[in-house]
């Protein structure tokens, strides 16, 4: 029997998958300090430069207003909207929310009594859960002027179709 003798070497690394390691005294901070100062320099126009050739590379980048930036909450960059503002969306969407429950109990009690037809719960379930995430984002959004009205005209309709089912089919 022969035995083999196996090497005690590590196995070779492929170039491709070594990482590059920094040297001692190298860290990561001028890289991230270079970034840093082109985004701060970025909105200064040179000197010189006339108005008529319009903003060019180095002008602001204007962010465009987005979807989520109507659902951020109040804080110190925000201000509170008016109390009266507040108090009619709040209002309203009590209103909703206890016309809401009382369709539900009516609904729970069809189908406790099992007098549904078996479509009727699962509607009422996601129908209802529809009017209740516009109406909890009426009051997300109870800083800006039109959108929460808009919202919360919105949570009337699936309020009116699980009301309407209910009336109809029990």
């Amino acid at each position: 029997m022969s035995a083999t003798v196996r090497s005690m070497s590590p196995a070779p690394v492929r170039p491709g998958l070594r990482r590059p390691h920094r040297t001692a005294g190298e860290t990561a901070a001028p890289r991230h300090a270079a970034r840093a100062a082109r985004r701060r320099t970025a909105a200064v126009k040179p000197a010189g430069v006339p108005e008529e050739y319009g903003p060019g590379p180095l002008a602001p980048i204007r962010r465009r207003r987005g979807l989520t930036d109507n659902f951020r909450l109040i804080g110190s960059h925000r201000p509170a909207p008016p109390d009266d503002r507040v108090l009619g969306i709040y209002a309203v969407a009590t209103g909703l929310g206890l016309a809401g429950l009382a369709v539900a109990l009516r609904g729970l009690a069809a189908i406790s009594a099992e007098a549904d037809p078996s479509w009727y719960e699962p509607a009422l379930a996601a129908i209802g859960l529809g009017g209740v995430g516009l109406t909890v984002a009426a009051l997300v959004t109870a800083q800006r002027d039109r959108l929460p009205w808009l919202l919360l005209g919105l949570a009337i309709a699936p309020f009116g179709v699980n009301l309407a089912l209910t009336l109809v089919v029990l």
